[in-house]
């Protein structure tokens, strides 16, 4: 199965050297060395440090090469909505794995990156009974300071869920020392949850929250508002949290303002998410700030944008999320 899955994935991006159905760029596609590579294989950052969040969401690295990536999210608690489907961020948790890894794998020198900016377009939601989501990612262009590369986000059918671009930057960022960043075991979120409670109950044990840290939140009226406190599990290999698990974060305080907005009878399907980032999150360090209000509400539509105040007060990122609005039959 997973030499089938590789297969196919990369029949998809090596096809007549496209991928979405665009030219790829080829712009000075470099290769990290080979003990870099290897360290990304096994999840880490290239100068070997785990990546806590990987290990706490299970991301597998199914395939690294110099500029392209294949990369498994498994269906887990922290990232099942309460119908039992998956998270729509959870797709920017895979495609900063994926993407990522074909950027760096293909930048030489080494160094600190950090995520710039991350656009995930939503095709079709991937309903409860699947058991992960593969990322298929491929640079387009790579220099010494930046890279791009885009990817297609498929299920075990592999049908297209949903496609990405991902832009990332040098930094002068100092990783934390080995052994400093430990993830935290899953169970300490707690468990999934329960179906014989009511939904607010539910709603306040969700997994999700943990893993976000989230000590307060609020939404009415087309706006909403987290406090949150990301752990140690949530962490990239700098001490910052992830820039996926933000992604993850900032559709899910979209969504709940979006939600406040919306009537009986009507419900969302996702569109867009738009992630532009300024500087990291520290992990168990103060409280971050996410916002989003409701920007634009039609018949069909909707989109809200906010951002992220990290515990200094500067802005950490903005977001846009876009949704369609659809009448459920009956209601």
């Amino acid at each position: 199965m997973a030499s089938a899955a590789l297969a196919t994935g990369a029949a998809r991006l090596q096809h007549n050297g496209r991928i979405m159905g665009g030219q790829r760029a080829h712009a000075a596609i470099g290769t990290a060395a080979e003990d870099e590579i290897e360290a990304l294989r096994r999840g880490a950052g290239r100068d070997g440090i785990p990546v806590p969040a990987y290990q706490t969401l299970g991301i597998d690295m199914r395939s690294v090469e110099a500029g392209a990536a294949v990369v498994r999210v498994p269906v887990s608690p922290y990232l099942t909505a309460p119908d039992g489907g998956l998270l729509p961020g959870t797709f920017a948790v895979l495609a900063d794995a994926c993407c990522g890894a074909a950027i760096v794998s293909a930048m030489a020198g080494g160094g600190a990156t950090l995520t710039a900016q991350l656009r995930v377009e939503f095709i079709r939601p991937l309903p409860a009974g699947h058991t992960w989501i593969e990322g298929r990612a491929e640079a387009d262009a790579v220099d010494e300071e930046t890279g791009l590369a885009r990817a297609e986000i498929v299920d075990e059918a592999d049908r297209l869920l949903g496609v990405a671009s991902m832009r990332i930057m040098r930094t002068s960022m100092q990783k934390v020392p080995p052994g400093t960043v430990v993830p935290a075991a899953p169970v300490r979120f707690g468990a999934p949850e329960n179906p014989a409670g009511n939904t607010a109950e539910r709603q306040a044990k969700r997994p999700v929250y943990g893993l976000a840290g989230v000590a307060s939140r609020f939404a009415d009226s087309g706006q909403s508002t987290w406090r949150i406190r990301p752990p140690l599990a949530a962490a990239n290999s700098y001490g910052m949290t992830h820039g996926g698990v933000l992604g993850l974060i900032a559709h899910e305080v979209a969504s709940d303002a979006i939600r406040s907005a919306t009537g009986p009878g009507e419900e969302l399907l996702p569109l867009d998410l738009v992630l532009n980032f300024y500087r990291g999150v520290p992990v168990s360090a103060g409280h971050a700030v996410a916002t989003a209000r409701v920007t634009h509400r039609g018949r069909r539509f909707v989109v809200a944008e906010g951002e992220v105040i990290g515990p200094d007060g500067r802005r950490a990122l903005r977001l846009s999320v876009g949704a369609q609005i659809r009448t459920v039959p009956g209601a």
